[in-house]
């Protein structure tokens, strides 16, 4: 800062190359070189990596084939754990009987209703979660459980 002339090296994600405060726009991480001077003669140069993280997002399966073969064998939230903050999955028969419920994303419904394998038909689920974003969201839909 306190420059009179600026000089920005990269300029495709910036909305100036010489001013103080440009608008970056970019979607990946970028490392900028800015160089000053002022009246006086005095030279500075700076480099500033801005690191650009990708926005959270989750997706739901909408089936799932528990069978053992490590394969899409549960069914949870396709996403990296880390982008939570909250979570609360729940897993609902045809008939709304709530059969499984989990608020930790390293567990998902194995298929099973107490300790013995769900019949092969769809499922309802309600998904609530927080993302580190400070986003909220509830999903709800159903899953195929094939066997």
């Amino acid at each position: 800062s306190g420059a009179d002339f600026y000089s920005w090296e990269i300029n495709s994600a910036l909305s100036c190359t010489d001013c103080p405060n440009p608008l970056f726009t970019a979607d990946t991480t970028t490392l900028f070189v800015i160089s000053g001077l002022n009246n006086n003669n005095c030279f500075d140069t700076v480099h500033l990596r801005v690191f650009v993280l990708p926005e959270p997002s989750v997706d739901m399966p909408n089936a799932f084939t528990p069978n053992g073969d490590q394969k899409n064998d549960v069914f949870k939230p396709v996403g990296e754990p880390a982008i939570f903050t909250e979570y609360q999955l729940r897993v609902f028969s045809r008939w709304g009987e709530r059969i499984y419920e989990s608020f930790d994303f390293g567990d998902g419904w194995d298929g099973a209703i107490n300790g013995l394998p769900a019949a092969s038909d769809v499922y309802l689920y309600m998904f609530d979660y927080e993302l580190i974003d400070g986003k909220t969201g509830h999903l709800t839909g159903e899953v195929i459980l094939i066997r």
